[in-house]
């Protein structure tokens, strides 16, 4: 999702959700189309919303998948592990 883009309200919302049901529920109600990705990581429940930073563009518009162990910068497209986004 791209985080940058949400409001406080709904980063507190996605936060305190109890299960991906409510996340799926939300993104829906929003109008986004979440990627197969984020539907894993969602499912899955590894999905971070901890806030992260693109090494490359330090953009705070990221996905960390936990699962996968994974992130990507919806910014400037940089993908790489988990370790290398600045938490």
């Amino acid at each position: 999702m791209k985080f940058t883009k949400l409001t406080d309200e709904q980063r507190s919302k996605i936060a305190d959700a109890k299960g991906p049901e409510e996340i799926l529920e939300m993104a829906k109600e929003e109008g986004y189309e979440l990627t197969q990705e984020e539907l894993e990581a969602i499912s899955g429940g590894g999905f971070w919303i901890e806030e992260y930073y693109c090494p490359e563009c330090r953009s705070r518009d990221v996905g960390v998948f936990k699962n996968s162990k994974t992130g990507s910068c919806y910014s400037c497209g940089y993908r790489g592990t988990s370790d290398q986004f600045i938490h």
